[in-house]
């Protein structure tokens, strides 16, 4: 993500719903999952990826494949699929000229199979919701972090620093696949979970870092976490609980760093016109009248804002942070860590620090520390303080 792909993602905002809201009855959702005496982690060994919900789409396969009813019965096989047609019929499912009423169907392949031009290992399972088909990739745990390292990292950084990088994304796809085992997915392809690319983003140096950790996960009490990360912190980390609705768990308490400063999303500023935020707000079930002023609420110990007030001129609004900075682009509004707030002529300019929710992993913190020779074991415990890395399986 030092290419244009790799700036555009590195920004992860995992689970982007807030904490202390003041929304009535908000689920507070648990940060840590019991790992020595839970469920075999042998369950999870594949992990569900939504690949996008499609009114259409074109799947193929370069070899041989078999589909599955919801039974895992055989319906079809083949030794290559052309691109074929995938989409709802009133009966259920249409691959092709066959309709099938019993869903979800599975296409699993002997090496890859393409979803729109796309390459994915393994297969897809192939669900109907509404008037679009769900596409989940259902991959092994090792190969899925293959896809995730090269755009959630770069190949050309230290291999302490993507051995990093695989172990907190690996903990946090485990504890993903078990609080949503359940689901029909536990995770999407996109900074709504961690950046995905399939087969084709792979690169030889981030597969050698993920066969190096392999089965190597962070623990903090013997209990798996949500290992959540982000690009740039700006120069602290921030506790979990003031980002989400999320119990409060000492590997996710903020911390000072100093390694990001290299990183070019340090500092940032974003410029919008009164009627381009008015307009998104609106986009969000928010009117109010003529903008007079955005100023800075409450503030958490890292320096970040928790609310903004927004004064109009029939009252005042106080957004939670987060969400505000959702609503206004978190690619343009990098973070909630805002120093300052100008009113210009036409509309406000914020000036921040840091990419990204700001909670855990700081990813070019670790890039400067591995530099310095810092391994991935004392990285992992210096932005999760109190953790450990535990094997869970060989």
């Amino acid at each position: 993500m030092l290419s244009w792909f790799l700036s555009s993602f590195l920004i992860l905002s995992i689970n982007l719903w807030p904490f202390g809201t003041g929304r009535p009855g908000a689920e507070i959702k648990k940060t840590s999952i019991e790992i020595t005496k839970g469920p075999e982690l042998q369950n999870y060994e594949i992990v569900k990826i939504s690949l996008g919900h499609f009114s259409s789409l074109n799947i193929a396969t370069p070899g041989a494949y078999k589909v599955l009813d919801k039974d895992n019965k055989p319906l079809f096989t083949g030794l290559k699929m052309a691109s074929t047609q995938v989409r709802v019929s009133a009966s259920g499912i249409q691959i092709g000229a066959q309709s099938f009423a019993e869903i979800p169907l599975t296409l699993l392949t002997d090496n890859l199979v393409k979803v729109n031009g796309k390459s994915y290992r393994r297969g897809v399972k192939l669900w109907k919701e509404g008037n679009g088909v769900l596409v989940v990739n259902e991959i092994a745990m090792e190969d899925y972090l293959k896809g995730v390292l090269p755009v959630e990292a770069s190949a050309s950084w230290p291999m302490e620093a993507l051995k990093t990088q695989a172990i907190a994304s690996r903990t946090y796809a485990l504890f993903q696949s078990i609080d949503k085992k359940d689901k029909k997915f536990a995770l999407s392809k996109d900074v709504l979970s961690q950046v995905y690319g399939g087969k084709e983003s792979e690169h030889e140096q981030t597969n050698l870092a993920v066969e190096n950790t392999r089965g190597q996960i962070a623990a903090y009490e013997g209990k798996l976490f949500p290992a959540y990360f982000h690009s740039t912190c700006g120069g602290k980390t921030t506790q979990a609980e003031y980002v989400w609705d999320v119990q409060p768990n000492k590997a996710l308490r903020g911390i000072d760093c100093n390694f990001c400063w290299s990183s070019k999303h340090y500092r940032w500023s974003a410029t919008y016109t009164s009627v381009d935020i008015l307009k998104r707000l609106k986009i969000k079930g928010v009117k109010m009248g003529a903008l007079q002023s955005i100023q800075i609420g409450e503030m958490d110990k890292s320096g970040r804002a928790r609310s903004f007030i927004v004064v109009h001129d029939q009252g005042q609004i106080k957004f939670q942070s987060n969400d505000f900075r959702i609503w206004m682009d978190p690619m343009k509004f990098k973070s909630t860590m805002v120093a300052d707030i100008d009113k210009t002529k036409k509309g406000f300019v914020f000036q921040g620090k840091g990419w990204g929710h700001g909670v855990g992993l700081c990813q070019f913190g670790m890039r400067q520390l591995a530099k310095l020779g810092y391994t991935s074991k004392q990285i992992l415990e210096y932005y999760y303080p109190g953790s450990e890395i535990v094997k869970i399986k060989e």
